[in-house]
């Protein structure tokens, strides 16, 4: 009888602690970075687990605690090591499945229980990483209001300037001149000290570098610089190089220059706009915006604009709609 009721309490706790064996951690989400990760087990053992599965390219895994190598040690259920992420430009996930190889614990069997967490990461960069895909910024009139950019995984396009040869990452903008000064006022570029880059078109197009200087935000305050450029209503490239160790910092920074717009005309004539909007002229507002080819003219003056109002023909309308011709004060 007293064989009978051993066997049964053995049976019974071999049964209790039949459930999968589960595994928790404090990051399941990574940017291209090295992170300190701890993984806690639903059960409190103490041994050494193994990760047979090597992780995808550009992941590794290091100083994971190790007695007895390939195996790594758990102690009362956890575990800490360091996972890098240097897979740029792209995101994914990858499962960890730890084997437990040995446990002081029936909660954690040897080679029949296993642990599997899933891991996701991203190491897309900006859209403006390279000049081919800058990011427009529009040029104001006498001030401007910060805009901010993002620079997670911000990575070197490769293009050295006559200011500075570092690897240091870079972001792109574009902008089309309304004067040839442009003060540049800056928030975070981001670090104390940057550099930016003006070119005639982008490196990879045949552009030309035509100036380039230092960002020196060493009290971390705002500050200004002037931008010179040749040709006013030509559109430029801006390189704005940091220090990859402040990544994740956003770029905040906007464009104006002094020049006052010209007043504009009380009346526009449209022509060539389509059957449903006559040839007529119409009354300027403030709010015309588009892009194109169309013409949109007073008597003896044509408005060819930053950005133009397209009305190719056979446009049609059924609202009403504003148009504003930019480089014209309303």
């Amino acid at each position: 009888m007293i064989r009978f009721i051993l066997t049964t309490l053995i049976i019974s706790s071999y049964w209790l602690y039949a459930a999968a064996l589960s595994v928790q951690a404090d990051v399941t989400q990574f940017t291209c970075q090295t992170t300190t990760v701890n993984f806690t087990f639903d059960c409190g053992f103490t041994g050494q687990v193994w990760v047979p599965a090597a992780p995808p390219a550009g992941i590794s895994y290091s100083n994971a605690p190790s007695t007895t190598a390939p195996y790594w040690d758990v102690v009362e259920g956890k575990i800490s090591l360091d996972i890098d992420v240097n897979d740029l430009g792209n995101a994914g996930s990858w499962n960890i499945n730890f084997l437990v190889i040995s446990s002081d614990s029936v909660c954690a069997m040897p080679i029949t229980d296993n642990a599997i967490i899933s891991m996701t990461y991203d190491c897309l960069g900006p859209p403006n990483n390279d000049c081919p895909a800058a990011t427009p910024v529009a040029v104001d009139f006498g001030s401007c209001s910060y805009l901010n950019f993002d620079t997670n995984n911000t990575s070197f396009s490769g293009v050295t300037t006559s200011c500075h040869n570092f690897s240091w990452v870079d972001l792109w903008y574009s902008f089309t001149a309304n004067a040839t000064s442009i003060t540049l006022e800056y928030s975070s570029n981001p670090g104390i000290l940057a550099f930016y880059t003006i070119f005639s078109a982008c490196p990879s197009n045949g552009g030309s570098e035509l100036s380039c200087g230092q960002i020196l935000n060493f009290s971390g305050t705002p500050g200004s610089l002037t931008l010179t450029v040749p040709v006013v209503d030509q559109q430029y490239y801006l390189q704005m190089s940091f220090n990859p160790t402040e990544n994740g910092t956003d770029q905040s920074f906007c464009l104006h220059s002094a020049t006052v717009p010209a007043p504009c005309p009380a009346q526009i004539t449209i022509s060539d706009a389509g059957p449903n909007i006559p040839n007529a002229s119409y009354t300027v507002s403030d709010h015309i915006k588009t892009s194109g080819s169309a013409v949109v003219t007073t008597p003896g003056i044509v408005y060819d604009a930053a950005a133009y109002v397209l009305l190719d023909a056979g446009f049609e309308c059924f609202a009403d709609f504003e148009i504003k011709l930019d480089g014209c004060m309303p």
